[in-house]
């Protein structure tokens, strides 16, 4: 699970900036940002922080969402791309 900023928004996928996690306990951080590919099936729960349903079109860029993913994934390994179980809007940019 993390939390950052939408970089871009598809056809049932997101482009997440996941920079924060990838970096997440190193000392010598370089200035790289790191997308993580966020796909966007059917059983993908898309809502806000009281737990009320959410379009995918009612999404926009730069809105910052907690994802998590079908499966544990480890970013720092180079796994930038996975399914979302569900993502939950935390601060919507109108």
């Amino acid at each position: 699970m993390f939390e950052d900023r939408i970089d871009s928004i598809e056809t049932n996928e997101l482009m997440v900036n996941c920079s924060a996690e990838v970096t997440k306990g190193q000392s010598q951080v370089n200035d790289i940002g790191y997308l993580c590919r966020v796909h966007i099936d059917e059983n993908t729960v898309i809502q806000n922080e009281r737990g009320e349903p959410i379009k995918l079109s009612e999404l926009t860029t730069e809105d910052v969402v907690r994802i998590v993913p079908v499966k544990p994934q480890n970013v720092k390994k180079g796994k930038r791309e996975f399914t979302a179980k569900e993502i939950t809007v935390l601060e919507q940019v109108k």
